[in-house]
Formats: structure tokens, C-alpha cells, sequence
């Protein structure tokens, strides 16, 4: 059994082409990306853009989130991030969820991944102790 954190994108980004891992600069970001290296097996990011993303992946700074798109959407990109898990085989029988995404990202493939266990650690926690919680424990 692995544990694999799931870590959503976030608004700050660099501007030009980087490695998924290096595009986002928040504090938050930063946190939750030492923690899932600390915590799990392996991790991936969620974006709103491009679904799921190895840390490595190089991409485009983009303007894009989950926020203000309608249900329908929100759904299809679920689907859509399911599907990449399944081809990507980031999941296997077995395996844990580690949510580090806020419940836009959740909401819809938190569903669809209903066969693994899921751990929800900061879903109780404003953005700003989102962040402290995670420092402190990374």
C-alpha cells in the first residue's frame, strides 16, 4: 500500500515555461509540496488546465481554476483526471489518497477515486493555517 498526495495548483505562478513543481510559488504551495514529500510515496498535481501532472512535467504559465466553472465542467475534469490516474497508473490496489487540494478538486474525483481510502488533513483549516499546519508538520 502507497500513499499518493494529490497537491491542487495554485493562482501564483512564474511567468514562461517550468517543471510543474517549479511553476507554482505560493507559500501554501510550497508547504503542501514539502509535506507530500515527507508524507507520501508519491505525489502528483492537480491542474485546473492540464489535469494531472508529474512534478516534473514541463508546462506553460496559465490562468485557469476550477473556482468559477460551472458543476458541469467541474465534473468533466474529474473524469477527465480519472482517466490520466488510470493511464498513468498513479494508483494502485490499495493505495491512499492524500488530499492537499481544496474541495473544488475533491468534490467530483474524490468520488470517482471511491475505492481507495482518502485522508482529508486540511479540511478543516482556513488558507492561512492550511499553510502554518503544513510547514509545522513537513
Amino acid at each position: 500500500m502507497a500513499v499518493v498526495a494529490l497537491i491542487s495548483c495554485v493562482k501564483t505562478k512564474r511567468s514562461g515555461v517550468w517543471p510543474a513543481s517549479e511553476l507554482y510559488c505560493s507559500p501554501w504551495f510550497k508547504a503542501a509540496l514539502a509535506y507530500a514529500m515527507t508524507h507520501a510515496d508519491r505525489w502528483f498535481i492537480l491542474s485546473a488546465k492540464y489535469g494531472l501532472l508529474d512534478g516534473s512535467h514541463k508546462i506553460a504559465s496559465y490562468e485557469d481554476t476550477l473556482k468559477d466553472k460551472p458543476v458541469s465542467e467541474r465534473r468533466r475534469w474529474a473524469e477527465t483526471v480519472a482517466r490520466q490516474i488510470e493511464d498513468a497508473r498513479a494508483l494502485g490496489v490499495g493505495d491512499e489518497v492524500l488530499w492537499l487540494a481544496g474541495k473544488q478538486y475533491r468534490e467530483h474525483l474524490g468520488r470517482l477515486l471511491h475505492a481507495h481510502r482518502q485522508q482529508i488533513p486540511l479540511a478543516h483549516l482556513r488558507q492561512g493555517e492550511q499553510t502554518q499546519w503544513l510547514q509545522a508538520r513537513a
